[in-house]
C-alpha cells in the first residue's frame, strides 16, 4: 500500500494539473491528508462509493498519462545515470592525491551539486 501512496504522489506530482478540480481534492484530501472515503464522502455530502469512484477514476487517469507521456519513468532514468556519475566522481575524487587544491574544490562543487540532483 505504501508504494501505491508513494506513486499516487509522483504521478500527481507531475499530472495533477490535468485532472477535474473534484478528483485533484479528493486525491489530495486522500493520498496527502490521509482522509477516509467517509470522511471525504461526508464533507462532500456524497456518498463513500461515489468517492471511491472519483478516486479510481483519477488514479487510472494518472496511469494513463504515465503510459502515454512517460515522465515519471524518464526520471527514474535520469536519476540512475546521476548516480553512475555520482558514484564514478566519488571514486575518481577518492584517487584524486595528484590534483591540485583548486581542482579538487571545483570536484566537490560539482559532487555537491550532483547530490542535489539526486536529492540526498
Amino acid at each position: 500500500m505504501l508504494q501505491k501512496v508513494v506513486r499516487i504522489a509522483k504521478l500527481y506530482d507531475y499530472y495533477g494539473p490535468l485532472l477535474s478540480r473534484r478528483q485533484r481534492e479528493f486525491i489530495e484530501l486522500y493520498y496527502h491528508y490521509d482522509l477516509s472515503l467517509g470522511e471525504i464522502a461526508q464533507q462532500y455530502g456524497v456518498s463513500r462509493q461515489a468517492v471511491h469512484d472519483i478516486l479510481r477514476r483519477a488514479e487510472d487517469a494518472l496511469e494513463r498519462f504515465e503510459a502515454r507521456l512517460g515522465f515519471l519513468q524518464q526520471r527514474a532514468k535520469w536519476k540512475q545515470t546521476w548516480l553512475v556519475i555520482f558514484e564514478e566522481l566519488n571514486s575518481f575524487r577518492a584517487d584524486a592525491s595528484g590534483l591540485s587544491l583548486g581542482d579538487k574544490k571545483r570536484l566537490d562543487r560539482i559532487l555537491e551539486r550532483t547530490q542535489e540532483a539526486l536529492g540526498y
